[in-house]
């Protein structure tokens, strides 16, 4: 018999798909169960986590908003020695008493990238609305050579963007001295370990500075990619202001396409790359990727991805 206890760590996480998404996922792979418990922590409350897990025989867990951090969850459990800055998956290995830990944001966001019909060739400009844990560690993953070797086995081929890169990153939390300075020594650690020739700049979350980087670029079409990393539609914020600054810009021709990270639901920046023409990256595909991968880790099998955007998909319109 094959039994599974997974969890999901996080804090206002009642929205989380990731449950039912490894309930299916299992009972494909033929295990015999997989339940899956969710560990809503208050911050004061992160001392109880390790007690939580060992109590109800938790060996593999999910880490949502907002306890991506690796110091975070080096502060919760006893971890093994890793690369990653940032985490979404931890595995316990009863041999060594420790908790490996790892990031399968990346790679979901890769298969979502992957699939859309944007043309990277030609991005020269990432703009990316908001900067929380999972696009740090996509960022990691895309930019980070450290993390190529490690259990996920996630090296690419070839990069998937154009050097010199330039990135924008339109952040609320620069306004917190502590939480910008944190931030700086990300990018600024990422531009030095990186193969890539990375320009990265963090300012604050106004439109404004989206759309002066699309006018920036009005002589280079298809050369900006946004990339909408914020919580704001699961806060039922429809984002109409950013899209109504796109929507009217005289420098759309600049955009080269949209990638959601948000699932349920996506941004209205679906509907405005439909409209347009635009290559669109879909928050639905990147969940279940990095639930693939993470699957691949606890199990060392999942369903094909094709598998679980039919069957999953189906069962959530029931």
């Amino acid at each position: 018999m094959i039994h599974c206890r997974l969890g999901i760590l996080g804090h206002r996480i009642s929205y989380s798909q990731s449950p039912r998404i490894h309930k299916i996922s299992g009972d494909f792979c033929d295990l015999d169960s997989v339940t899956t418990t969710i560990l809503d922590f208050e911050p004061h409350q992160l001392s109880e986590v390790a007690e939580v897990l060992q109590h109800k025989q938790i060996t593999a867990f999910n880490i949502t908003t907002p306890y991506k951090k690796l110091s975070c969850i080096q502060k919760m459990i006893p971890t093994a020695p890793s690369p990653w800055m940032f985490v979404n998956t931890a595995t316990f290995d009863p041999r060594s008493d420790q908790w490996q830990l790892a990031c399968t944001d990346g790679l979901g966001f890769i298969s979502s990238l992957k699939a859309s019909i944007i043309n990277l060739k030609s991005i020269t400009h990432l703009v990316i609305l908001g900067m929380g844990g999972a696009l740090c560690g996509t960022l990691q993953t895309l930019f980070d050579p450290r993390v190529q070797d490690t259990i996920l086995k996630c090296s690419h081929d070839q990069p998937l963007f154009s050097s010199p890169l330039n990135i924008t990153i339109l952040w609320r939390g620069i306004k917190d001295n502590y939480r910008a300075r944190n931030a700086q020594k990300f990018s600024d650690d990422l531009c030095e370990l990186s193969d890539h020739k990375l320009h990265i700049w963090i300012k604050d979350f106004h439109i404004e500075h989206m759309t002066q980087v699309l006018k920036d670029h009005h002589t280079d079409p298809k050369s900006v990619l946004i990339i909408q990393a914020t919580p704001l539609p699961h806060q039922h914020d429809s984002m109409t202001p950013w899209i109504q600054a796109l929507d009217t810009s005289d420098h759309l021709d600049a955009l080269g396409g949209c990638m959601d990270m948000c699932y349920h639901p996506p941004s209205q920046l679906k509907s405005l790359c439909h409209k347009w023409g635009l290559g669109y990256g879909c928050g639905w595909h990147m969940l279940l990727a990095q639930a693939k991968y993470a699957q691949q880790i606890w199990w060392h099998k999942s369903p094909s991805l094709e598998w679980m955007k039919t069957h999953i998909t189906q069962r959530s319109s029931s």
